[in-house]
């Protein structure tokens, strides 16, 4: 009886060292500090098996993502765990996946630090995964550049109805049902509210995009020309691309047609503006306005009628040998090349032939003619130096004319003047009086 006791109360103290060993061994913090577990693509397929929740956190890009993953999977990127990481149940098991297990190892210690007691991580990631894979069901546009309107980077301003070429490098990706698909790549032009002003299919029209790698398939050097006939001057329209899952030019530019308003999206990106230029102000000058002629003899000083000499208005009889001076009123316009610029007015006389016996230029010499309004600009009384008869036949009558000329060079007008051999009435020369020649004497 009493023996029986005893061992067995020694056979309860033998246990105690183990039984405190226990008790440290789980300490008071909560246990032992979590581990990330590596595990292998026929670990993980059993996982998904057992029935017990899990979670499946694919760390790649959403490129990479896209191009296949495993089923049941959500993408969330391995640079943004902060941001995701309250997301998942810590009380549940956690598996990080990445391309080679080099990402979703450092996303499955970020989890770890955070809290996660339960995390695995992929060994191997995709590059050795054997189990099943899906893709994206979706065809997209990446990766547009190198995008050259013209010659001339992602703008461009044209002329009314001049044409637009153009070139930009792409990569397209096809993924589920639509793997392998041929595409057709429409370019075209939009207003600001959307519509669709003009477009036509890409040159090569048909781009055969596969999944490939993340990114799709790379193209380079797609080329187009956009006519801009029928734009308004002064409109900007949006050059879009558009992709459409067919081989048939027509269907592709119905389809880019059809979508409206335009919002960049998968399938649908812009390349940049164009803006169609005003159209150039034409380019000419002219004499809009002569008026307030007055001719005179030489040797009256005064500038309006006086006693003592002869005083005519536009008409005028002199004496062969005697000069003669005048003033009158004009209205100059000018436009387009010759905005803005210098004139000088050259007065002279022609004969009935319409050639040129003598002139001078106005004073002052130079005029600015600005556009102003379309009736030019007023210039009052341009008085001309004295014009000598000498030389010049008695007995006749000679037009006096005056002629404009953008220049600020007196000589140049002079020899312009000169040039006409024959001078006819028009935008730059006009007849403004007649000069009587009577034979001379004292």
């Amino acid at each position: 009886m009493h023996l029986a006791k005893r061992l067995r109360l020694v056979a309860s103290v033998a246990t105690l060292p183990a039984l405190l060993l226990l008790l440290v061994g789980c300490g008071g913090s909560g246990g032992p500090a979590a581990v990330r577990r590596d595990i292998t693509g026929p670990q993980l397929l059993a996982m998904m098996d057992d029935g017990r929740p899990l979670q499946l956190v694919d760390v790649r890009t959403p490129a990479e993502y896209a191009a296949g993953h495993i089923p049941g999977t959500v993408n969330l990127p391995h640079t943004e765990v902060d941001i995701w990481a309250d997301s998942l149940i810590k009380q549940q098991r956690v598996v990080c996946i990445c391309r080679s297990g080099v990402r979703s190892k450092l996303a499955a210690d970020a989890l770890i630090a955070k809290g996660f007691h339960q995390v695995y991580n992929l060994l191997g990631g995709m590059l050795e995964w054997t189990g099943p894979v899906e893709t994206e069901d979706a065809y997209r546009i990446n990766n547009l550049a190198n995008v050259q309107l013209n010659g001339a980077g992602d703008s461009a301003a044209v002329d009314p109805g001049e044409n637009i070429t153009g070139r930009f490098d792409c990569a397209l990706y096809n993924g589920g049902s639509h793997a392998g698909e041929v595409h057709t790549v429409a370019v075209g032009l939009r207003n600001d509210v959307g519509d669709w002003v003009g477009g036509e299919p890409v040159v090569p029209a048909q781009l055969a995009a596969q999944p490939g790698d993340a990114g799709g398939i790379a193209y380079s050097n797609c080329q187009f020309m956009l006519s801009t006939a029928g734009l308004p001057a002064g409109a900007t329209c949006t050059v879009w691309v558009h992709d459409q899952s067919t081989d048939l030019d027509a269907e592709a530019i119905q389809g880019f047609k059809a979508a409206r308003p335009m919002a960049p999206g998968d399938t649908d990106k812009p390349l940049g503006t164009v803006t169609i230029n005003q159209p150039p102000a034409p380019s000419y000058y002219y004499i809009a306005q002569i008026a307030n002629v007055h001719l005179t003899t030489e040797g009256c000083g005064a500038t309006a009628a006086c006693a003592g000499c002869a005083q005519f208005g536009p008409d005028l009889s002199v004496k062969q040998g005697k000069s003669f001076r005048g003033w009158f009123d004009c209205r100059l316009y000018d436009s387009g090349d010759y905005a803005d610029a210098v004139h000088t007015v050259v007065v002279g006389l022609r004969d009935a032939g319409g050639h040129w016996i003598g002139g001078t230029p106005v004073i002052p010499g130079q005029l600015s003619a600005a556009p102003g309004s379309t009736g030019g600009t007023l210039y009052t009384h341009c008085e001309f130096d004295p014009l000598s008869t000498v030389g010049i036949t008695p007995g006749a009558t000679y037009d006096l004319w005056v002629h404009d000329e953008p220049t600020g060079s007196p000589d140049d007008a002079i020899g312009a003047f000169q040039a006409l051999t024959v001078q006819v009435e028009g935008p730059r020369d006009k007849i403004i009086g007649l000069v009587e020649i009577t034979p001379g004497g004292g």
